[in-house]
């Protein structure tokens, strides 16, 4: 809890000063900052952090002593005869020991990549400080527990996602081709992004709203057959999973919302972002920390980051009111998880799934 409330004020205090002038240069040097505090933040950290931080340090170095041709090999193992999975990542690893066999270098490289796209985000969806202090303190408590201390295959398909996301808008096709093919050889669930640019070129997102609302009642009417069917493709025992009360509610009030603020919107690129976004209300049924398909909506529910900072900033009564008090949530949700912090430096005890 130390370490977590460390941080976040580091990004207040760092708030604060480029507060202080209040311009857009100001703004872009604040999330400079905060790309970089919270990239220390994951690449600094103990590999006992996190679920799975080990389990990816173990793998790592036995990369070490995996051969050239048994890297290639994986690919029509895993694309032609089903043996094996997401070749690209391991194909990383080698060429990235190349240079390093640090697995603390390589954690770096992760927290670069996937931070600088953070950066991205910001700087093309929020218009002042503010709403960048709301950005990073969301962030932290609602995604630190993966992108920062977890999951780094998907930490970098999400990353490269939203580095399609923008080739698409910018029309540069021939580098969304190539992200796309990168992100899925890395982590297969990113074939979920072409639905990206088919939700983002929809212009009738009322139409598209009540598609989700409808879906939403399918999903949540048969949840539990659906959770299982993608158990069952991702080669998971088919299991009962809690329904997470808590993240459902706030996604399904945050996305009305955002939807009652943004609807009258002039600027078109938000409102297609919001259709993106949206996905993750049709499948609020569907959620669960160990169901497959959160790994799908990480694709999705990323945007919600900024998007609800701009339907706040849209609200003509109580407007930073409602700044402090989601503000404030997000501190308290954010230094109160039950995930444990320490550095790389320090001693820590490994989870109890790995002694």
């Amino acid at each position: 809890m130390t370490y977590k409330l460390l941080f976040v004020v580091i990004l207040v205090i760092g708030y604060l000063i480029y507060n202080q002038y209040n311009t857009d240069s100001s703004r872009r040097k604040y999330i400079t900052f905060s790309a970089i505090v919270l990239g220390l933040q994951s690449a600094l950290r103990n590999v006992a952090v996190g679920a799975d931080t080990y389990n990816y340090y173990l793998k790592f170095e036995a990369v070490k002593y995996t051969t050239w041709q048994e890297v290639f090999r994986s690919f029509p193992d895993t694309y032609l005869y089903g043996d094996g999975k997401d070749p690209g990542y391991l194909l990383l690893e080698k060429i990235f020991q190349v240079f390093s066999g640090d697995f603390r270098v390589f954690l770096f490289l992760i927290a670069i990549v996937f931070f600088y796209a953070y950066a991205k985000l910001l700087l093309r969806y929020t218009n002042n400080i503010l709403e960048v202090l709301t950005v990073n303190l969301g962030y932290s408590a609602l995604f630190y527990g993966f992108y920062s201390i977890t999951g780094l295959r998907q930490t970098l398909s999400v990353a490269l996602s939203i580095l399609f996301l923008f080739s698409f808008i910018d029309k540069k096709y021939r580098k969304c081709i190539l992200l796309f093919i990168v992100a899925f050889i890395i982590h297969k669930s990113s074939v979920f992004l072409l639905l990206v640019p088919v939700l983002y070129s929809i212009k009738k997102n009322k139409l598209l709203l009540y598609l989700y609302g409808v879906t939403f009642i399918i999903f949540l009417m048969g949840r539990n057959y659906f959770v299982n069917l993608a158990l069952v493709a991702s080669e998971y025992e088919a299991v009962e999973i809690p329904l997470p009360i808590l993240l459902d509610i706030f996604y399904f009030v945050i996305s009305l919302f955002i939807w009652n603020r943004l609807k009258y919107e002039d600027n078109r690129e938000i409102l297609s972002l919001f259709n993106v976004f949206c996905l993750t209300f049709a499948w609020i049924p569907l959620l669960g920390n160990d169901s497959p398909l959160m790994r799908v909506i990480l694709y999705f529910n990323i945007y919600v980051l900024v998007l609800l900072p701009r339907a706040i900033s849209r609200t003509s009564f109580y407007r930073n009111e409602l700044f402090f008090c989601i503000n404030l949530f997000f501190i308290y949700y954010a230094v109160n998880s039950h995930s444990e912090y320490k550095f790389f430096w320090e001693d820590m005890q490994l989870l109890e799934h790995y002694l």
